[in-house]
C-alpha cells in the first residue's frame, strides 16, 4: 500500500489510465519475471557490497549523478536499494520506482522507503507525463530492456528539459583471472542446462553505441567512465555473489552442486586456505542530459 505522500505524487505525474499495464511477454520477460519472482532481491545482496576504484559501490555511484531536491525515476527498481540510497543521500528528493517484478516490488515496499512511490509497469509504457522527472536512473536493468532506442526516446518524454539519465550498464568479468573467471568455467564444463533467452541489446554496454542511441533520442553531454568493482571476500561470499547470475538459473539443483563444486575446486587450487579469493566486475556508468528540444 502506498502511502498517501506517493498517492499524491503519483497524482501528479502519472498519465491517466490504468497504472500496471502489463501486456504480452516474451520468452526473455517470462524468465526474468520467474527469476524475480524466485530470487527478490538478489542483485543488490550480490552486487552492493562491491567497491569500485574510488571506493564507492556502483548504487553510490549512480546515485550522485542525480541532482539534489528533484524528481527521480529509477527504471527497474528491483527491491529499491538504490533508492533507499538515494533518499540516504538526499532526503528532498522525490522518487518513483518502476518494476515489472511484483515481487521486487514487495520487497521494496518492505524497505519502507520514506516518501517513494512504487509502480508496477513495463518500461516499454511508461505510465507518465511528459516531463515529470528531473532524473532517471537504472542500475544494470536498462541493459535487460527490449528496444533501448526507442526506450531512450520514451525516457527523454518523461524527463524534463536537462533531465538527467544514468546508468550502471555491464557486469562481466576483467581480463585477469579471478573467481569471476572461474565460475564462468565451472558454468560452461557443466553441460545439460536449459538455455538462457537473449536478454537485452548488447549495445547499451559500449560506449560508443550507447552514446549513439542517446543522441537520437535527444540526449547530449554524455559521459561514460568503466569501474572495476571489487566482489572478493571468502569462498561463500563470493560464490554468493557469482550464483545470482541469469545463466545458473536454468541448472537443476544437481547441476548447481556441480557447478559449485567445480568452482570450490578451482578456488582451492589458485588461492591458499583462508586468504581473500579475488573477484572483479567490471560495469560501464554513462549519464547524458535531456536536451531542450528532443527529437
Amino acid at each position: 500500500m502506498l502511502h498517501a505522500i506517493d498517492r499524491a505524487h503519483l497524482r501528479a505525474v502519472a498519465a491517466t489510465g490504468e497504472m500496471n499495464p502489463m501486456t504480452a511477454s516474451d520468452g526473455a520477460e517470462d524468465f526474468l519475471r520467474a527469476f524475480h519472482r524466485d530470487r527478490p532481491g538478489c542483485t543488490s545482496a550480490a552486487i552492493a557490497r562491491g567497491r569500485g576504484e574510488h571506493g564507492h559501490s556502483s548504487y553510490a555511484s549512480l546515485a550522485a549523478l542525480v541532482p539534489s531536491g528533484v524528481r527521480v525515476l529509477d527504471l527497474g527498481c528491483g527491491d529499491g536499494y538504490l533508492l533507499a540510497t538515494i533518499r540516504a543521500r538526499d532526503p528532498g528528493a522525490r522518487l518513483v520506482g518502476l518494476d515489472l517484478s511484483a515481487d521486487e516490488l514487495a520487497a521494496a515496499r518492505a524497505r519502507a522507503i520514506p516518501g517513494a512511490a512504487l509502480v508496477q509497469g513495463r518500461a516499454d509504457a511508461l505510465p507518465f507525463v511528459d516531463g515529470a522527472f528531473d532524473g532517471c536512473v537504472s542500475h544494470l536493468a536498462y541493459m535487460l530492456m527490449p528496444e533501448p532506442a526507442a526506450l531512450a526516446t520514451a525516457i527523454a518524454r518523461v524527463l524534463a528539459p536537462g533531465g538527467v539519465f544514468a546508468i550502471v550498464t555491464g557486469g562481466g568479468p576483467l581480463a585477469t583471472e579471478d573467481a569471476f573467471s572461474w565460475y564462468l568455467d565451472a558454468l560452461r564444463d557443466t553441460p545439460g542446462r536449459a538455455e538462457v533467452p537473449r536478454l537485452g541489446d548488447r549495445r547499451t554496454r559500449d560506449p560508443v553505441t550507447l552514446e549513439a542511441m542517446w543522441r537520437a533520442a535527444g540526449f547530449e553531454a554524455f559521459t561514460w567512465r568503466r569501474d572495476v568493482l571489487d566482489l572478493g571476500g571468502t569462498p561463500d561470499e563470493v560464490w554468493a555473489s557469482m550464483a545470482t547470475s541469469y545463466e545458473i538459473a536454468s541448472a537443476s539443483g544437481a547441476q548447481v552442486a556441480e557447478i559449485r563444486a567445480r568452482f570450490d575446486a578451482a578456488v582451492a587450487a589458485r588461492v591458499a586456505p583462508g586468504a581473500r579469493v579475488p573477484c572483479a566486475m567490471v560495469v560501464g556508468i554513462a549519464s547524458a542530459r535531456r536536451a531542450a528540444l528532443t527529437r
